[in-house]
């Protein structure tokens, strides 16, 4: 259930860190809360401001609920959002 803001219902997300990105800002997770509407554009958009822009996200992949997808996908109540670098080899 989300977290009510004056009469607005927030939408509370799990956030998870990998690799790099987990190693920056010295977690495994953390929880956000989001305006009802918002897609994962505005989250990352949350998630940079909180850590001073610490990946670009065009470089970076992003799951929801184990699901790649775009910044335009809407996030629900109790959504669980991966964040990871891609993975390069050679």
């Amino acid at each position: 259930m989300g977290i009510i803001q004056g009469d607005v219902l927030d939408l509370k997300v799990r956030v998870r860190y990998f690799a790099y990105f987990k190693e920056k800002v010295g977690k495994d997770e953390e929880y956000f809360e989001l305006s009802p509407g918002s897609n994962v554009g505005t989250l990352i958009n949350e998630v940079m401001k909180k850590y001073k822009n610490i990946f670009n996200p065009k470089d970076t992949l992003i799951a929801v609920n184990y699901k790649y997808v775009d910044q335009n996908y809407n996030i629900a109540e109790g959504d669980t959002v991966a964040i990871m670098p891609h993975v390069s080899g050679g």
